[in-house]
């Protein structure tokens, strides 16, 4: 009798372990991995399971980091190395094996990393602050989900998502969000900060959201800036961004090369 296998996955801190079958795959059937100019240009992945090409997966200008932050299922600040695994960039396209799962993606993404880069890590926990999605006292002002309402949801976003719009002037944005969830929504801001932000409001409905945010420099050489959530998303909807400390697992990237070995 066959035997499952054990696949851990870190989430926030919290671990799940999810049973793979023995004879799952754990490597791509063909990856090709080429570097290209620091300048080359950022494309979101196409194809893989769950898409309408699931058997193959195009990246183009991906940085390492960005790969790690895929392979682990962990955010940005949640990864810590070198600063070139942020400037680097590459083109991958890898054929994934018939009926692969998108966490068995996962596995491979471990696998090509640490057989073409050489990438070794180690998992630390460390402390963040952060802040928690609250809901004061009083009637929050959240709008629930609805078609025609809002004339920038129903034209960028027509189903549940979101997105961040430039303003004319490029020193604001709007954050649009469609029919997500509060826990969904605390994801989105983590994102967007890139800091732990932990849903504590206890509300399951999903809401829509219209705000605009502040573009806010960051100091040279510490990143492309952020941008100011907290006062627009109390004042739009009720809800309070409190800060908070949150202990948390990070990968660390103990080894790493930067020229892929060879298709």
């Amino acid at each position: 009798m066959q035997t499952a296998g054990v696949l851990i996955i870190g989430i926030l801190g919290a671990t799940f372990i999810c049973a793979q079958p023995a004879n799952a795959p754990t490597e791509f059937e063909v990856a090709s991995v080429k570097p290209m100019p620091q300048s080359a240009p950022y494309f979101l992945p196409t194809g893989g399971p769950g898409t309408a090409d699931p058997g193959q997966i195009t990246w183009s200008g991906v940085p390492l980091k960005q790969l790690l932050m895929t392979a682990y299922d962990v955010k940005r600040y949640r990864i810590s190395g070198p600063a070139w695994l942020d400037s680097e960039r590459y083109t991958i396209v890898a054929k994934v094996p018939d009926g692969a799962s998108q966490e068995q993606v996962k596995l491979m993404w471990q696998n090509l990393l640490k057989d073409r880069f050489g990438v070794a890590v180690h998992h630390e926990s460390r402390v963040f602050q952060g802040e928690e999605l609250t809901l004061p006292k009083g009637a929050p002002k959240l709008r629930e989900t609805a078609m025609g309402r809002d004339a920038l949801l129903d034209k960028y976003l027509p189903t549940s998502d979101w997105i961040m719009v430039d303003g004319a002037d490029r020193q604001t944005r709007r954050l649009l969000v469609r029919a997500l969830t509060l826990q969904q929504v605390a994801g989105i801001l983590e994102q967007v900060a890139n800091h732990p932000v932990i849903d504590k409001t206890g509300l399951t409905g999903k809401y829509d959201f219209n705000i605009e945010v502040e573009f806010q420099p960051r100091a040279p050489g510490d990143g492309n800036g952020m941008y100011s959530i907290a006062s627009a998303l109390e004042e739009d909807s009720g809800l309070k961004l409190v800060k908070s400390t949150f202990r948390l697992d990070v990968i660390v990237v103990d080894h790493a090369e930067k020229t892929p070995v060879e298709n």
